[in-house]
């Protein structure tokens, strides 16, 4: 196991680090891009399920328009869920490019902390998200048999 512990780090100290900090600055690049592109659509979506709780409750009482503002409240819970995701991928993306102008491996890390956030949020939001279908396919497998 130390063996190939030792050639791994050997495999490591292979690499070109101008090409390694070229990519990573491209990824934090992309990232700052992402996450600024996230950030206006939440706000986007915002405005609009304002629009949807406000601007169109008036026509809730026509027939087939049913309560909008079930919708815009729905949209709000979509922002609260979508912010943290791009928040921690932005966070990653400024650190990690100030760390590589810097040469500060502290920033390196906390940029790497937010990436982590990032996976280990969109993880658990897969999870609950998997449950809820699976209780869904139970109940409805329970639906057809009774």
């Amino acid at each position: 196991m130390e063996n190939d512990k030792n050639l791994l780090s050997d495999q490591f100290s292979l690499f070109d680090q101008q090409e390694l900090m070229a990519y990573l600055s491209e990824i934090a690049r992309w990232g700052k891009f992402l996450s600024i592109v996230g950030f206006v659509m939440c706000g986007i979506l915002v405005l609009t399920s304002f629009f949807f709780m406000f601007g169109l409750s008036s026509f809730s009482n026509l027939p087939g328009m049913g309560n909008m503002s079930f919708l815009g409240i729905f949209y709000l819970l979509f922002v609260v869920i979508y912010f943290f995701p791009i928040y921690y991928m932005y966070n990653f993306s400024v650190k990690l490019g100030t760390s590589i102008r810097e040469q500060s491996f502290d920033l390196f890390l906390m940029g790497f902390q937010n990436l982590k956030s990032v996976f280990r949020f969109i993880g658990i939001f897969t999870l609950i998200l998997l449950s809820f279908y699976a209780i869904a396919l139970l109940i409805g497998l329970l639906a057809v048999i009774f």
